[in-house]
């Protein structure tokens, strides 16, 4: 397939003019769908960037021109330091449509981090520069959509970077701009975005937001600190399966990302929409609160469990940012990762109790599994008694089994399950077959305490079961 840039040569070349104004220079750049020139503009001076389509002679797709429009019309509404700026627009003679865009002397932010990752301190100015422009941006009702490194150019140098968000041909218009209407590109349920920098419900073709931007935010905030991208999967469908996926991105790298930070990137990347940030206001109000605390320890002693480039040092205060998320995820990255010199913690059957109602549940769930396990047994058509027995313990053990492998994990417990396995097992029979169950209560009821009928003491456990067996089975013949 025959790339922009080559088509482009075609119809622009250096020296030539545009709108008799725009003297081209060189090529900078081209994407899957045009090409960036240099420019000089002859009336102010300055050297402007000029973003062209090959023309529709050259079969270039009806998507491709209505990204071009879209990303004229969002950007010339987007005034903003941290947001790119069009100057102008035009088309040539032969068909070349064109916009004059801000000149950034700098480069890419992935290529600047990949070469030397930043500090604290520049990390911090560069994600609130970035979160100013997405504020500015979802103010007006846009979701950029496709936020990442090669769309952020940065100038200047370490201590005084400068943030220029680029690239608005994939966004979510949420609202008319200014009365405007621009034209969606997508349908409902198609996902837009890089793989790598695309949110969960921007992945499953949901419905977008601000924070859709926050997530992809996230990412990038990771790889200012690390160089390194936080979803590594070459592959399309191995990226967009880690972010869908309910469990944490694997983030090898996350010694590198300061510890201060953590908290905030970890609610920015947070696979649900609810425990994400919800726009970019409230981000940079955690990182401006973050910066503050900075610029005092900055005049007296540095934090001793903060991480400042590197000094460690008390904080006489906790910021409050949300240090339950930067927990958790880091108990979970170690168990994706665990070290030889991590203890294992003692085996408990049953852990320690959250709640007083555990107390009763622990102390019914053996009663009740026994009389369900009474009870189911009177409806088993089979004569082996260790057939009988397995076969009658079964859905209590599975349930208990259950509540074992997912301790811990909302509100599955050992006992509950079995305590409600037991119930299960007690009710059932009654409804399934009645007079069974009345006919071997009163025939044979400790069939299971035969074989140990010799132990001292099961005589007196086998009267108690037949005298209790032999007064429920009186109530319910009644019900016959």
């Amino acid at each position: 397939m025959t790339s922009p840039e080559y088509i482009l040569n075609k119809y622009l070349s250096a020296g030539e003019v545009l709108s008799g104004r725009y003297q081209l220079e060189r090529i900078l750049g081209s994407g899957a769908y045009g090409a960036i020139y240099t420019a000089n503009d002859l009336i102010s001076h300055e050297r402007v960037a000029i973003k062209a389509l090959p023309p529709r002679s050259e079969n270039t797709s009806q998507t491709a021109f209505d990204r071009f429009q879209r990303e004229m019309q969002i950007i010339s509404k987007i005034v903003h330091k941290n947001v790119i700026a069009l100057y102008d627009f035009g088309e040539t003679e032969q068909g070349v449509p064109f916009m004059v865009i801000e000149y950034v002397q700098g480069e890419t932010l992935d290529s600047l981090v990949a070469r030397e990752p930043m500090s604290l301190d520049d990390g911090l100015d560069v994600m609130a520069q970035l979160l100013s422009a997405l504020q500015a941006a979802h103010k007006l009702g846009v979701v950029h959509r496709d936020l990442k490194p090669a769309n952020v150019m940065v100038s200047g140098e370490p201590g005084r970077y400068d943030c220029k968000v680029l690239d608005f041909g994939m966004a979510k218009v949420l609202e008319d701009l200014g009365g405007e209407a621009v034209t969606q590109l997508t349908r409902e349920g198609v996902a837009v975005g890089t793989p790598r920098y695309i949110a969960p419900e921007q992945a499953r073709g949901l419905e977008v937001g601000p924070y859709t931007d926050i997530y992809a935010a996230g990412l990038l905030t990771y790889e200012l600190f690390t160089g390194a991208r936080a979803v590594k999967a070459n592959a399309i469908e191995e990226a967009v399966a880690a972010h869908v996926s309910p469990h944490p991105l694997d983030l090898p790298e996350i010694e590198d990302v300061p510890e201060p930070i953590r908290p905030i990137m970890y609610k920015m990347m947070a696979k649900s929409v609810q425990e994400r940030y919800q726009n970019a206001a409230q981000v940079l109000a955690h990182i401006e609160k973050l910066q503050a605390h900075m610029r005092r320890m900055a005049s007296g002693p540095l934090p001793e469990h903060i991480s400042l480039g590197g000094a460690r040092a008390r904080a006489p205060q906790k910021l409050d940012l949300d240090y339950d998320r930067i927990e958790e995820f880091e108990e979970e990255r170690k168990q994706r990762e665990p070290k030889l010199t991590v203890e294992k913690a003692p085996f408990q059957l049953f852990p320690p109790v959250k709640h007083p109602i555990e107390y009763l549940e622990r102390l019914i769930c053996l009663p009740m599994a026994f009389l369900g396990f009474v009870l189911m047994s009177t409806i088993l058509p089979m004569d082996g008694v260790l057939l009988k027995i397995l076969f009658s313990i079964f859905p209590i053990f599975l349930c208990a089994m259950i509540g074992w492998v997912l301790r811990g994990k909302g509100p599955f417990t050992i006992a509950r399950m079995t305590w409600i396995a037991g119930f299960a097992c007690f009710v059932l029979p009654h409804v399934i077959n009645l007079k069974m169950v009345v006919s071997n209560l009163l025939l044979n009821p400790t069939w299971f305490l035969e074989p140990i009928s010799g132990i001292p003491g099961a005589s007196v456990v086998m009267s108690l079961v037949k005298a209790a067996s032999s007064a429920w089975a009186t109530m319910l013949s009644g019900l016959l």
